[in-house]
């Protein structure tokens, strides 16, 4: 098996873990707000936001692969084939320049969250918090740049022909 898709496997089970998490949390909080006897407690409202960022920061991943972002391509779909592939690698290059510079920031924030803890979870140093903008810029450039080999190998392709 191909080490991406060895990868892809283990990013499959941790977003079906955060998506399961963030049901259970969520329902914690609708059982004990429905039942006048019992009141939700408040480290469910917060870990449901924490556990949303972090299923974000998994799937953005898989969201660059499949292609599946809202794309206006009036100007691609105008443009020959080789020119709009030409587009795809400025833009996925520009893009990933981009989430190169965000990625100093993300290690800055995250290394500003030690000090800090959360409200109502004491025990949870924000640094895990905002580490989930660390795994999503790098999420984003690996991605990118697999998309910029492959557009890069289809243009040869295309010149062989």
């Amino acid at each position: 098996m191909h080490i991406w898709k060895k990868i892809d496997k283990v990013l499959d089970i941790i977003i079906a873990f955060f998506y399961l998490t963030i049901i259970s949390v969520v329902s914690i909080q609708v059982v004990c707000r429905v039942i006048p006897a019992l009141t939700a407690p408040s480290w469910t409202e917060e870990l449901s936001r924490y556990l949303m960022v972090y299923l974000v920061a998994f799937s953005t991943g898989f969201a660059i692969k499949e292609n599946a972002f809202i794309s206006v391509d009036t100007l691609r779909s105008h443009l020959g084939e080789k020119k709009a592939l030409v587009l795809d690698l400025i833009l996925n290059i520009i893009i990933m320049v981009f989430f190169g510079f965000l990625f100093v920031s993300c290690i800055q924030f995250f290394k500003l969250g030690f000090p800090q803890n959360s409200i109502t979870m004491p025990r949870l140093t924000m640094s895990i918090v905002y580490f989930s903008l660390v795994i999503l810029v790098v999420q984003v450039i690996s991605n990118l740049a697999l998309k910029v080999k492959k557009t890069v190998e289809v243009m040869k392709n295309m010149e062989a022909i």
